[in-house]
């Protein structure tokens, strides 16, 4: 979230705000379409929420250092997108899954809008997956379909990319999080004192030492300004979350079916889907500003 590090303000604004975290009904806790008949536009149901370590993992004052489970995790991410706050995903590969109280139906044009928090001057881009109950069990286990975007098959793409994190293996406060990539690389996720406080971005509620995320990689396109003094990040042309694509669509990023591919790349034909996976897309470190990390703040049918 280094949009909010770069507007200082708007970070003591945005923890201000959601210092608490109420508890919130389940809009449809029986699967039967809402209270009173009402069957909402909004993700919820969290499934799976696996963040990479990032500078909000395990923050101060927003409930998540209270986080001691996979299953807490995900009510922690559910009652933050109802509210519509921001849920972090930490550095590349960290993602959330969210289902919905009806399916979204295939209307050729944009089904469903992610809110983010980016700014003219600063995106950090998450690749948006989506998947169909082809078995009928009500459960997200079939297969994932990517949603192409402007970067997809070109240079600054990369598929079937992973990132292994490994926690400090004294468990030291403030420990930078190491990380080995699938291309041989080595790099840390810088802990960043000036501005948080937290024991560790390596999310302990997993109960190990390391893990490995995959997905696909978009590479950094991030310079720093030497005349202005400032990391810019600045977004790509369409088709990821947490990316700016112009004043009009304020905070939120619009995405259709019919950008869906398979594992090879080839198109595929969705009439509908059930759930929607989002998944931090770069691995970059930009000085104080830290990580690049991919947040959300809310997921909406739009037909």
């Amino acid at each position: 979230m280094k949009k909010i590090l770069l507007l200082l303000v708007s970070l003591m604004t945005l923890n201000g705000c959601f210092s608490t975290l109420p508890e919130i009904p389940d809009p449809d806790p029986e699967g039967g379409g809402g209270q009173g008949g009402f069957i909402s536009d909004y993700s919820t149901t969290v499934w799976e929420y696996l963040p990479a370590p990032g500078q909000f993992i395990g923050e101060i004052g927003t409930g998540m250092e209270s986080i001691t489970s996979p299953e807490i995790a995900c009510e922690y991410a559910r009652q933050r997108l109802n509210n519509q706050a921001y849920v972090s995903l930490g550095g590349f590969g960290g993602y959330i899954i969210v289902g919905f109280a009806k399916d979204i139906l295939n209307t050729g044009g944009n089904e469903f809008s992610i809110t983010s928090n980016q700014t003219s001057v600063s995106s950090e881009p998450g690749i948006v997956w989506v998947m169909k109950d082809d078995n009928n069990n009500d459960k997200p286990d079939d297969t994932w379909y990517e949603l192409k975007g402007s970067q997809y098959g070109k240079d600054d793409y990369q598929s079937n990319y992973a990132v292994t994190y490994y926690d400090d293996p004294d468990k030291k406060i403030g420990a930078d999080i190491a990380w080995e990539d699938s291309d041989g690389n080595k790099g840390v996720i810088k802990y960043l004192k000036e501005f948080h406080s937290q024991d560790s971005y390596f999310p302990r509620w997993l109960n190990t030492t390391s893990y490995t995320l995959r997905g696909s990689r978009l590479k950094p396109n991030i310079t720093y300004n030497d005349s202005k003094k400032r990391w810019e990040f600045p977004s790509f042309d369409w088709g990821y979350a947490d990316n700016y694509e112009g004043a009009q669509n304020l905070n939120r990023t619009f995405f259709s079916l019919n950008n869906a591919v398979d594992k090879d790349g080839k198109p595929v034909s969705l009439s509908s889907i059930s759930w929607v996976k989002i998944q931090s897309a770069v691995n970059f470190q930009a000085g104080d500003c830290g990580e690049v990390s991919t947040e959300i703040c809310a997921v909406k049918i739009e037909n």
